[in-house]
This record gives structure tokens, C-alpha cells and sequence, in this order.
């Protein structure tokens, strides 16, 4: 079985609508008195990435049938490209950018193996022709 790919043809997520949450790993331990105790449960610790688009009518099909057919109503995982991290300059420890000998930034490149959240995308509101989608993916460990 192949694992589907987030579709090339939509657009980056919106800045302003990124949010990221990493689950609670611990476990509370009882304490009769004093500070509550914590203990690791899980070794990978998935992370839930809150996301926003904007699509135009055709992008929003393309939404659709991968959330539909490819991810089986969200239900598989699938690789998306990171959406804060993915082809942003890679910077030095001044903040200067890196460059390729021809003076081009170099990019970074992360994917992640991701799972669709609770909901299935929200839609709205309205502009125009196009439309928000906000939704919750979780980056898996």
C-alpha cells in the first residue's frame, strides 16, 4: 500500500492560521502530599498542527477528493510537506541565509507523516470566488 501525498496543486498554508500543540505525554503519579508527580507514557509523541487555506473552486475539488477517495474520509495517513518549515532559507547562526555557489538560497525540506484530526475540513467564510478551509492534521513521531 503507498502512502498518499499531500496534493502539489494546493496552496502553502496561511501563516496566521498555523498552530501547533504538542499532546501531554505524562502521566500523572499520585502523591499524598506536595507536587504531583509525572511519568513518561509514550516514547513518540504526535503534535497537532492547526491549519488554514484559502482555495479557489478548483483547488477546493482537490481538496475534496483527496480528503474523499485518497484518505478514505480521513482515515489514512498521508506525507505533507511541513507547512512553517518547507522550503524556507536555511540560515546561518547570524541569521544570515545560506547560498548555493551561484548565490541562490538554499531551502530546507521537511515532510511529515500526518493524520487528518477530529473534523473534517470547516469551510468558510466566503471571498468572492474563494473560500477558507481550517482544519487539524497530527504530525506523527
Amino acid at each position: 500500500m503507498t502512502v498518499p501525498t499531500w496534493p502539489s496543486e494546493l496552496p502553502r498554508p496561511l501563516r496566521s492560521g498555523y498552530g501547533k500543540t504538542q499532546q501531554d505525554n505524562r502521566r500523572r503519579r499520585a502523591a499524598e502530599h506536595g507536587v504531583p508527580r509525572y511519568a513518561r507514557r509514550y516514547s513518540g509523541v504526535p503534535a497537532l498542527l492547526q491549519l488554514k487555506l484559502v482555495l479557489d473552486p478548483e483547488q477546493q475539488g482537490i481538496l475534496d477528493r483527496f480528503f474523499r477517495a485518497d484518505l478514505v474520509t480521513g482515515t489514512l495517513p498521508f506525507w505533507m510537506p511541513d507547512p512553517r518549515l518547507d522550503g524556507m532559507p536555511l540560515l546561518d547562526t547570524d541569521g544570515t541565509p545560506l547560498l548555493y555557489e551561484d548565490d541562490t538560497p538554499i531551502l530546507g525540506e521537511r515532510v511529515m507523516l500526518c493524520l487528518w484530526g477530529e473534523d473534517p475540513p470547516l469551510e468558510g467564510p466566503v471571498r468572492g470566488t474563494s473560500i477558507d478551509y481550517s482544519f487539524t492534521v497530527y504530525d506523527l513521531p
